[in-house]
């Protein structure tokens, strides 16, 4: 049982679910003005996720044990997992001072480093970062951090 994957997975669902699902009963479920309240849906899906975990859970221990060694990331994968971490943290380290598109640009690039050659992996995190940047600063209206050039 403790080296069943999906033992573990359907746990961590499980539990995920009844936690948002207890979180979303402080909230209303209907509205006086006639309507479905802001609790109606994370109500349902948590509710739905916590059957479909039960479901999962009952099958894993039963039919199909998934051993946790095939989960794992091998050692290039955990290698790739702890530099991505680094990037993201990265990012969050520069984007107040160089700007989102920048920050999001840098962390692209080196995320794509070794998958495209440099002008294409330059192209699509600029092109990537440019259009984030337009659909949360001039679509939604989000404001972003940005540099001493306004973006």
């Amino acid at each position: 049982m403790y080296k069943n994957a999906g033992v573990w997975g359907g746990l961590f669902f499980l539990l995920f679910s009844l936690v948002f699902l207890g979180t979303s009963l402080q909230y209303d479920f209907f509205i006086p003005q006639g309507g479905i309240g802001p609790g109606f849906l994370p109500f349902w899906l948590c509710l739905f996720l916590a059957l479909f975990s039960l479901v999962y859970l009952i099958d894993a221990l039963k039919n199909n044990p998934v051993p946790i060694s095939t989960v794992l990331p091998d050692q290039a994968g955990r290698k790739t997992i702890l530099f991505l971490l680094l990037y993201m943290v990265l990012f969050m380290m520069i984007v107040k001072s160089v700007g989102f598109t920048m920050a999001a640009s840098l962390m692209l690039f080196l995320m794509f480093k070794g998958y495209f050659k440099w002008y294409v992996n330059l192209g699509v995190s600029l092109g990537t970062s440019l259009f984030l940047y337009w659909v949360f600063v001039i679509w939604l209206m989000v404001p972003l951090p940005v540099n001493v050039f306004g973006w």
